[in-house]
């Protein structure tokens, strides 16, 4: 019966601030700003983005060009920026591009963006050749081979690189089958470890080759299929170090009213490297662990109306985790054994979304939303769930939370609000 109030995010103002202007052609000019600003002594944000993309007359080339400047306001402030510089051939049977892209340590556009990870320094080219018209059996098909080459930013080091091949096929029934094979030489992984402008070391991951495949049917019939399979042998490691990832989808359209969506995917490796903790000396630890990950989702969409839908999600995400041995990392990135107790984890995510939307004029709607998700600390124990239908049943013996949302979006045009003259 204890109540309690929790702030779980301070007051905020968003802001995003644009100016776009179109060249003579294809070419463009953009300015960005996004802006966020909380309450009180919380974290605010500013990053600016300049973006040039110019072609020749022809529409043959063209060199695109990035400039941002992130900056964090708060007890500890720090800025960064982020540089891009592209040219490509854009048009005929022959095409390529080459990129070239500067991450500084600290570049953070995460407060109103993505980055995945910032602190590089790469170049990535891809050359292919691509046929647009019907041929034989085919209505267009290409083949490209993509190369990349990464450096870490701070401290500098070499990070990752790889090659690959890549055929693309679509044929007169509208199926579609794509083939790749790739080469991932011998990787200096700095983010395992920890901040690599903090720590500055890396652990080494094995070289390894790939083959992919994946394709669909005709999207415009009311069965759609798809899938995707993935298979790695790894070199210089452990002999029974594997990769795989499978996945399939279906998605059915009853009417133009009701359609449902399907997907499963099914992801594994053995012997993989994750960070463990830290020694006293604060020397680092991994751990050599067996994963699986399991995702199902299942979606749906009803049409009420041209302007009134109802949209479910429904996801299960499953990863196990076995703890096969430990190690220490010398500052060749090499692994040195220790001991270690093994053991095993089952992590669970569970989340169901519905959204009732109502577009009541263009730009603007009102959103009816529920949500139920697992909780955080909601454990399936994993004694006698190691099957994957034991464990998707064991998830609703958890408790789940629960949340109701009404959003409620008006779009102002300046052009219907100016006086008319």
């Amino acid at each position: 019966g204890k109540e309690s109030t929790i702030e779980t995010q301070p007051l905020a103002n968003y802001n995003i601030f644009v100016l776009d202007q179109a060249l003579k052609g294809r070419s463009s000019v953009t300015f960005t700003n996004t802006s966020v600003v909380r309450n009180a002594a919380a974290r605010d944000a500013n990053v600016s983005a300049l973006d040039l993309s110019f072609f020749d007359k022809t529409n043959t080339y063209n060199v695109k060009a990035t400039a941002r400047y992130s900056k964090i306001f708060g007890a500890n402030s720090y800025d960064g920026f982020n540089t891009t510089l592209r040219f490509a051939k854009i048009s005929g049977n022959w095409q390529y591009n080459i990129q070239g892209n500067v991450e500084s340590a600290d570049y953070d556009p995460r407060d109103l963006g993505f980055l995945q990870a910032p602190n590089e320094i790469s170049v990535n080219s891809t050359f292919g050749y691509y046929h647009f018209q019907p041929k034989g059996g085919l209505l267009q098909y290409n083949y490209r081979i993509n190369a990349y080459y990464s450096r870490m930013y701070e401290p500098g080091g070499y990070n990752r690189s790889f090659v690959r091949a890549t055929a693309f096929w679509i044929f007169r029934n509208f199926w579609d089958v794509t083939l790749t094979a790739g080469y991932f030489p011998t990787e200096q992984d700095y983010f395992v470890l920890g901040n690599p402008s903090t720590y500055k070391r890396f652990v080494k991951r094995p070289s390894y080759g790939y083959i992919e495949s994946s394709g669909s049917s005709d999207s415009r019939k009311k069965l759609y299929v798809r899938y995707s399979t993935i298979l790695a042998n790894f070199f210089n490691s452990a002999p029974n170090k594997a990769y795989h990832a499978l996945e399939g989808g279906l998605r059915y359209r009853f009417s133009n009213r009701f359609t449902l969506d399907f997907s499963h995917r099914h992801e594994g490796e053995t012997d993989y490297i994750i960070f463990a903790g830290r020694e006293v000396n604060n020397e680092p630890i991994v751990a050599f662990v067996d994963f699986t990950d399991i995702t199902s989702i299942v979606s749906g969409i009803y049409n009420f109306t041209p302007r009134i839908n109802l949209t479910l999600r429904g996801r299960h995400y499953l990863s196990r985790v076995q703890f096969n041995r430990f190690a220490n990392v010398d500052q060749q990135g090499n692994t040195l054994n220790r001991a270690g107790t093994t053991r095993y984890d089952n992590v669970n995510v569970f989340n169901l979304d519905a959204f009732l939307t109502w577009d009541f004029r263009l730009g603007s709607r009102l959103i009816l939303g529920y949500k139920n998700w697992l909780g955080n600390d909601e454990i399936v124990t994993p004694s006698g769930k190691n099957n994957y239908l034991n464990n998707f049943r064991g998830i609703f013996d958890q408790r789940h939370g629960n949340e109701i949302t009404l959003r409620f979006i008006y779009f102002l045009d300046y052009n219907q609000l100016r006086r008319k003259k």
